[in-house]
């Protein structure tokens, strides 16, 4: 009788250990990410991976006397990545593939949260970005006096 109750519990432990590796080989099967590290904190997204074939993105909450300033830098080895602004309608306000590197400011069209995307599609690289929201005035006159200084 302990025999049986002995083989009914090896029974149940072989049932988990399979349940368990085809969730496994399920993941891999559906994998989207590998060898993927980074990090998504307000102001800063950066990461590097093997392939990604997914979706990465931020939310900014933007005033509507405020414009988002953005230093990006995006490498792909193979695949796209695309790096989009999108507004609190959906609409694309700012649109970057490939390897690109630059600054891009970008004046809002309403107060809300907009959304900064990422999207790998099959690819491998890295991609690097800073982001601050800042008044318009601000910006307006820190350009102004990158002027006076060039002599423009």
């Amino acid at each position: 009788m302990r025999l049986r109750a002995y083989h009914g519990v090896i029974l149940l432990l072989g049932l988990v250990v399979l349940g368990i590796a085809g969730l496994t080989v399920w993941d891999a099967l559906n994998y989207r990410r590998i060898g993927f590290a980074g990090t998504n904190i307000p102001g800063h997204m950066a990461a590097s991976y093997q392939y990604l074939d997914d979706t990465v993105d931020s939310g900014l909450t933007v005033a509507a006397d405020e414009m988002i300033v953005l230093e990006y830098e995006l490498q792909t080895e193979e695949g796209q990545l695309l790096l989009e602004i999108q507004a609190p309608d959906g609409t694309t306000l700012m649109r970057m593939e490939g390897n690109e590197a630059g600054r891009a400011e970008v004046e809002v069209p309403q107060a809300g949260t907009y959304r900064l995307v990422v999207q790998g599609d099959e690819t491998r690289g890295a991609y690097d970005i800073h982001w601050e929201v800042v008044p318009r005035q601000i910006e307006d006159a820190m350009g102004a006096t990158a002027d006076l200084i060039a002599g423009r």
